[in-house]
């Protein structure tokens, strides 16, 4: 994953966070830039409940760990803009991390 931070602070669905650009890849292996808010944003596993717990306490640090998922519009490697359902992980002190396309809502 690799993370564009630009100077300007600006707020990501209700929580404020340094602009940036997500350069991540997708389930199909590539890379995409979030365009704009995540709308529909929800918590869908908080705490123990998440299976990926003990990896992002030891990549990222303790935190309240939260998967969250909403739909964004993504551009995609080869330019094409779509509408996808967004999932990530986020920690309050840690931000945002690990941004992926789980599936298109545009078609």
């Amino acid at each position: 994953m690799v993370e564009l931070l630009l100077p300007k602070q600006t707020a990501v669905g209700s929580i404020p966070i340094a602009r940036s650009i997500f350069l991540l890849f997708g389930e199909d292996g590539m890379y995409f830039e979030v365009l704009g808010p995540i709308a529909n944003q929800e918590t869908f596993a908080a705490g123990r409940s998440i299976r990926e717990l003990p990896r992002l306490i030891k990549v990222y640090g303790n935190g309240r760990w939260r998967k969250r998922k909403g739909v964004a519009t993504v551009r995609l490697a080869g330019g094409l803009i779509r509408e996808a359902e967004v999932h990530w992980y986020e920690a309050a002190g840690l931000g945002t991390k690990e941004l992926k396309i789980k599936r298109y809502v545009d078609s």
